[in-house]
């Protein structure tokens, strides 16, 4: 009989749970503009391409793993955006069906993925209070992205030296630790967040410190998905209360968090941070405005056909566009249908942790720039392996009811 010499050679080493695939997962983020060593491309695409042959590997060695569900319902997206996009967007495309395969299998190790984003999260949190710190004792503006290290496309006169952070106009100083600005590090934060409140028992101190980092960099989505994620935490650990002791915390929230708003906006950090995203100085616009003012562009003067199947990833973009918009000005309402069908079985087929990163990230789309790969492989594989993790704890629950 012949033999495979893949399979009885190469892989006979268990690729199941692996701690350096956890490092890629939860690291991608993090270098996407770091430049590789050599090359004009970003560290984090050579790092997807990397590791296609690892995956490849894993869904080759575990097939009987996969997880088909998962690979169905993203699959029609990922060929459509193969079918309107460019060579880049299919490699990409392809890249990002190979690791889907590969999470759903459980290559990734569960524990390491949640120490790397959580010890990421709190460093970062530790960083933006010490820029904050410094620049309201000594006015020094840190920064620790440097334009020799970053992608061409993202240098800027921000990233020239250690001291070149920049003010706002309105006076706010806003530290983003080793991400490019606070949103980035919100985003990724908010997944060690998650993780620190999730669990069997929750680690309260770290995820206070990851939330007050996520305060400290003067991100508007961080500070609302703060109190969504600490708000959510406690309503799913009430799964035994009463339905008046519920009814009692969501009036009581209702009512605290409008006062809670306004004694913030006493405090000048606060009140500069809110000012930021309602306020609307002359000749200048707010955050919200800077998400919303293009929805009247993105309509106006296209046809019915661009509406419906968008005008490729090629055409040029003029105006900021948050991922929601991005999609539909690339994709058309078809590729948005398609996405969120994706995003709705990673919503409903989840639990706990997974859960509500996949909520958290279903919401970002309409409110930041998440529509790159990137952050497509970092959540997904953070949401289908903590999901994993959960039906694995369920599992055994239900194997100890049965001894």
């Amino acid at each position: 009989m012949l033999k495979n010499p893949l399979t009885d050679i190469n892989l006979h080493v268990d690729l199941h749970r692996s701690k350096g695939y956890a490092l890629f997962v939860a690291i991608l983020p993090v270098v996407q503009l770091i430049v590789t060593p050599g090359l004009q491309v970003g560290l984090a695409t050579t790092l997807i391409a990397a590791t296609m042959v690892y995956a490849g590997c894993v869904a080759y060695r575990h097939s009987t793993r996969i997880d088909p569900s998962i690979l169905l319902a993203a699959l029609p997206y990922l060929l459509y955006v193969c079918y309107r996009g460019e060579t880049e967007e299919r490699l990409l495309a392809v890249a990002i069906t190979t690791h889907l395969v590969a999470f759903s299998t459980g290559a990734v190790c569960q524990q390491r993925l949640r120490a790397i984003v959580e010890n990421v999260a709190v460093a970062a949190a530790l960083l933006a209070v010490a820029q904050q710190l410094l620049y309201f004792g000594t006015g020094l503006k840190i920064q620790f992205l440097l334009n020799e290290f970053i992608i061409p496309s993202h240098r800027m006169a921000m990233h020239e030296s250690l001291f070149s952070g920049t003010v706002e106009s309105s006076g706010l100083y806003r530290p983003s630790a080793f991400f490019e600005e606070p949103s980035h590090m919100a985003q990724y934060s908010l997944v060690g967040l998650v993780s620190c409140l999730f669990r069997d028992e929750a680690r309260t101190r770290r995820a206070l410190l990851i939330s007050t980092g996520m305060f400290a960099c003067t991100s508007g989505m961080g500070i609302v998905l703060t109190f969504a994620i600490w708000g959510w935490w406690r309503l799913t650990a009430m799964k035994g209360a009463s339905l008046n002791r519920k009814v009692a915390l969501f009036t009581t929230a209702v009512v605290c968090l409008p006062l809670l708003f306004l004694l913030l906006n006493e405090v000048p950090f606060f009140a500069h941070v809110f000012s930021r995203f309602m306020d609307t100085p002359e000749g200048e616009y707010n955050a919200i405005e800077g998400r919303t003012f293009a929805w009247d562009l993105l309509f106006k003067g296209r046809s019915f056909d661009d509406l419906l199947w968008g005008e490729g990833p090629a055409a040029e973009q003029k105006y900021y566009l948050t991922g929601f918009m991005k999609q539909l000005f690339m994709y058309g309402w078809a590729g948005v249908i398609l996405l969120y069908t994706f995003l709705l079985r990673l919503v409903m087929g989840t639990h706990g942790a997974a859960r509500t990163i996949a909520i958290a990230f279903s919401g970002l789309y309409f409110i930041a720039g998440v529509s790159g790969f990137i952050p497509l492989i970092y959540y997904t594989g953070c949401i289908v392996t903590l999901d994993q993790e959960q039906h694995h704890c369920d599992d055994a629950d239900e194997g100890g009811e049965e001894s």
